[in-house]
């Protein structure tokens, strides 16, 4: 059991419950850390078994660490992925003189355990938040750079935000970053954060022409906040129909329907809504469409249409873990199909009866319901089954998940 106060954490030295004082430097703790880390990340995605079992067969003093900090499950991956402890400074200028093979920046005072501490301060306020709770699914690690405002310097204009990761990986960018050597032969991971590493070394290979090819293809994704969720937030009626408690839902509908290319962002609509809609609490019936759906990991339903790489199921989560996201249909205030379709979750059947299991607590019959979900994401073409209207109920019992 480790004695040692974090905050105060002498240079490489700490306490072991036998008195035996042991010199272990900073960097080599780290490592153990996240190399202890995979098998349990494994097994809390898969579903095999609760961190809490998964700690109490685990008796380093590593795991003995991140029992005490509560950050047990996906810590690993903030090692260098997510390391934003470090400020790009003078960007424009650093672009201005570099060339096609710049100098290494000079070195920081970032020491393995600050950035351990600044991994573990964003865990906290983003994957981490509600991964305890039973049956939770993590955001899939694909996405979790997206959580983090990546800022961009293109040709003097700042691009900065929850920045869509599908054509960031689909260039191979975050490879790159990861294998590449400088004339040094040093990688450049290890000189540069993600961030740092596209505006100083990407970003002035290119052309102007492939520069602003770049800064098109890219995206914002929204992360909304939580007058925004409240506004998006469905309940059910006595009779199993679906509303808000809001009309910006409804409106917002309308709105994408006639006037195509305004306003593209909720967050926009929503700031410039009349005070006295935003007060406004009275039930109205969601309209019929096709809707993208998260249930979070409190149990609150939330929905928006999608808007790939603009609006996705992150915007309604923020990144935390959630206990349900996919598509659903609604037709006169009715759910009439469902799906669990959902790149950035990867849900699996657990999180479908999750759905289930608060669809029946709402009053909504399941059998009128169509069912598609994904039998495993990790096998390529997507296996997709289907629950016929009648069928639901007889799934759920078989699962007793």
């Amino acid at each position: 059991m480790i004695k040692t106060d974090f905050h105060n954490f002498p240079k490489g030295i700490f306490s072991l419950s036998s008195n035996e004082e042991r010199f272990i430097s900073p960097s080599r703790l780290i490592n153990a850390l996240f190399a202890g880390l995979n098998d349990l990340f494994e097994s809390l995605q898969q579903g095999q078994r609760s961190v809490r079992a998964k700690i109490q067969e685990i008796r380093s003093p590593s795991y003995a660490l991140f029992i005490r900090l509560k950050v047990n499950e996906i810590l690993g991956v903030f090692q260098r992925v997510f390391d934003t402890g470090s400020k790009i400074k003078n960007v424009n200028k650093r672009q201005a003189q570099s060339n096609h093979h710049p100098s290494p920046l000079p070195s920081k005072e970032n020491s393995s355990l600050a950035k351990f501490r600044h991994a573990v301060r964003d865990l906290q306020k983003t994957i981490a938040i509600g991964s305890l709770v039973k049956n939770t699914v993590l955001l899939d690690k694909d996405y979790w750079m997206e959580t983090l405002k990546l800022r961009l310097v293109i040709d003097n204009e700042i691009i900065e935000g929850h920045i869509y990761t599908g054509y960031l990986t689909g260039e191979k960018y975050f490879d790159k970053w990861k294998n590449e050597r400088d004339v040094n032969r040093v990688l450049f991971h290890e000189q540069y954060s993600f961030e740092e590493y596209m505006n100083l070394i990407v970003l002035p290979r290119l052309t102007p022409e492939k520069r602003q090819e770049f800064k098109s293809k890219i995206s914002i994704v929204e992360y909304y906040h939580q007058g925004e969720l409240n506004s998006l937030e469905a309940l059910f009626d006595a009779d199993g129909r679906i509303y808000t408690r809001s009309s910006s839902l409804n409106d917002w509908v309308d709105h994408l329907a006639t006037n195509k290319g305004t306003v593209d962002k909720y967050s926009d609509f929503y700031a410039n809504r009349p005070p006295s809609a935003l007060k406004e609490r009275k039930d109205h019936l969601v309209k019929d469409q096709t809707y993208m759906y998260v249930l979070d990991h409190q149990g609150r339903l939330y929905l928006q249409i999608k808007n790939r790489g603009k609006t996705n199921h992150t915007s309604l989560s923020n990144g935390h873990a959630v206990l349900a996201a996919g598509s659903l249909q609604i037709q006169k205030g009715r759910i009439v199909s469902i799906d669990t379709f959902s790149g950035h979750y990867k849900p699996t059947e657990i999180q479908l009866a999750n759905f289930f299991k608060y669809l029946k607590e709402s009053g909504v019959p399941l059998d009128p319901i169509k069912t598609t979900y994904v039998g495993n994401y990790a096998i390529q073409p997507w296996q997709i089954n289907e629950i016929s209207p009648g069928e639901a109920e007889n799934w759920l019992a078989d699962r007793q998940i």
